[in-house]
């Protein structure tokens, strides 16, 4: 909709559909979630959303357990649905037109830095950030980074 996209940041993205491992993977999730078990399923797979450095810091942690605790079961499963249903993007991206900010962290394991460097592949107008020392959550770990990133680029296209 170019008369009324002027621009996209993606942040940690992926434009694949998603694996059949996965989906299996969200699946047996979803099954956790629906039984009340929202807390142990984040606790177990905390890892995959931080930088291997950031996992031991307490604070951190907790503030990312209560966000996602706060949204609620229904809410985890609604999106885990919607990112199993998700089709190919990759087959659209080059028909983008307007400026597109891709940010990644350089250890990012839930949509590693080849997915949006695919994406910049395929976008021509793309612009690729990598963030050192950061995992998929990118806004937690390296706030003020994302957000220079995001105000430096909008400054530029606005």
């Amino acid at each position: 909709a170019p008369e009324r996209v002027k621009a996209v940041a993606l942040l940690g993205s992926n434009a694949r559909p998603e694996s059949e491992d996965m989906r299996a993977l969200r699946l047996a999730a979803i099954v956790l979630f629906e039984q009340g078990r929202v807390e142990e399923v984040l606790r177990a797979n905390v890892s995959f959303a931080f930088h291997p450095g950031r996992v031991g810091e307490a604070a951190l942690i907790q503030s990312y357990m209560d966000l996602i605790l706060r949204s609620g079961s229904a809410q985890l499963i609604a999106q885990n649905r919607a990112l199993m249903a998700r089709p190919d993007a990759r087959l659209h991206l080059p028909r983008l037109r307007c400026p597109l900010l891709l940010i990644c962290g350089d250890a990012d394991q839930l949509t590693p830095l080849e997915c949006s460097r695919e994406i910049a592949s395929l976008v021509p107008q793309a612009e690729l950030h990598v963030i050192e020392e950061c995992g998929h959550m990118l806004t937690m770990e390296r706030p003020d980074q994302v957000n220079a990133l995001l105000l430096h680029w909008l400054g530029r296209i606005a």
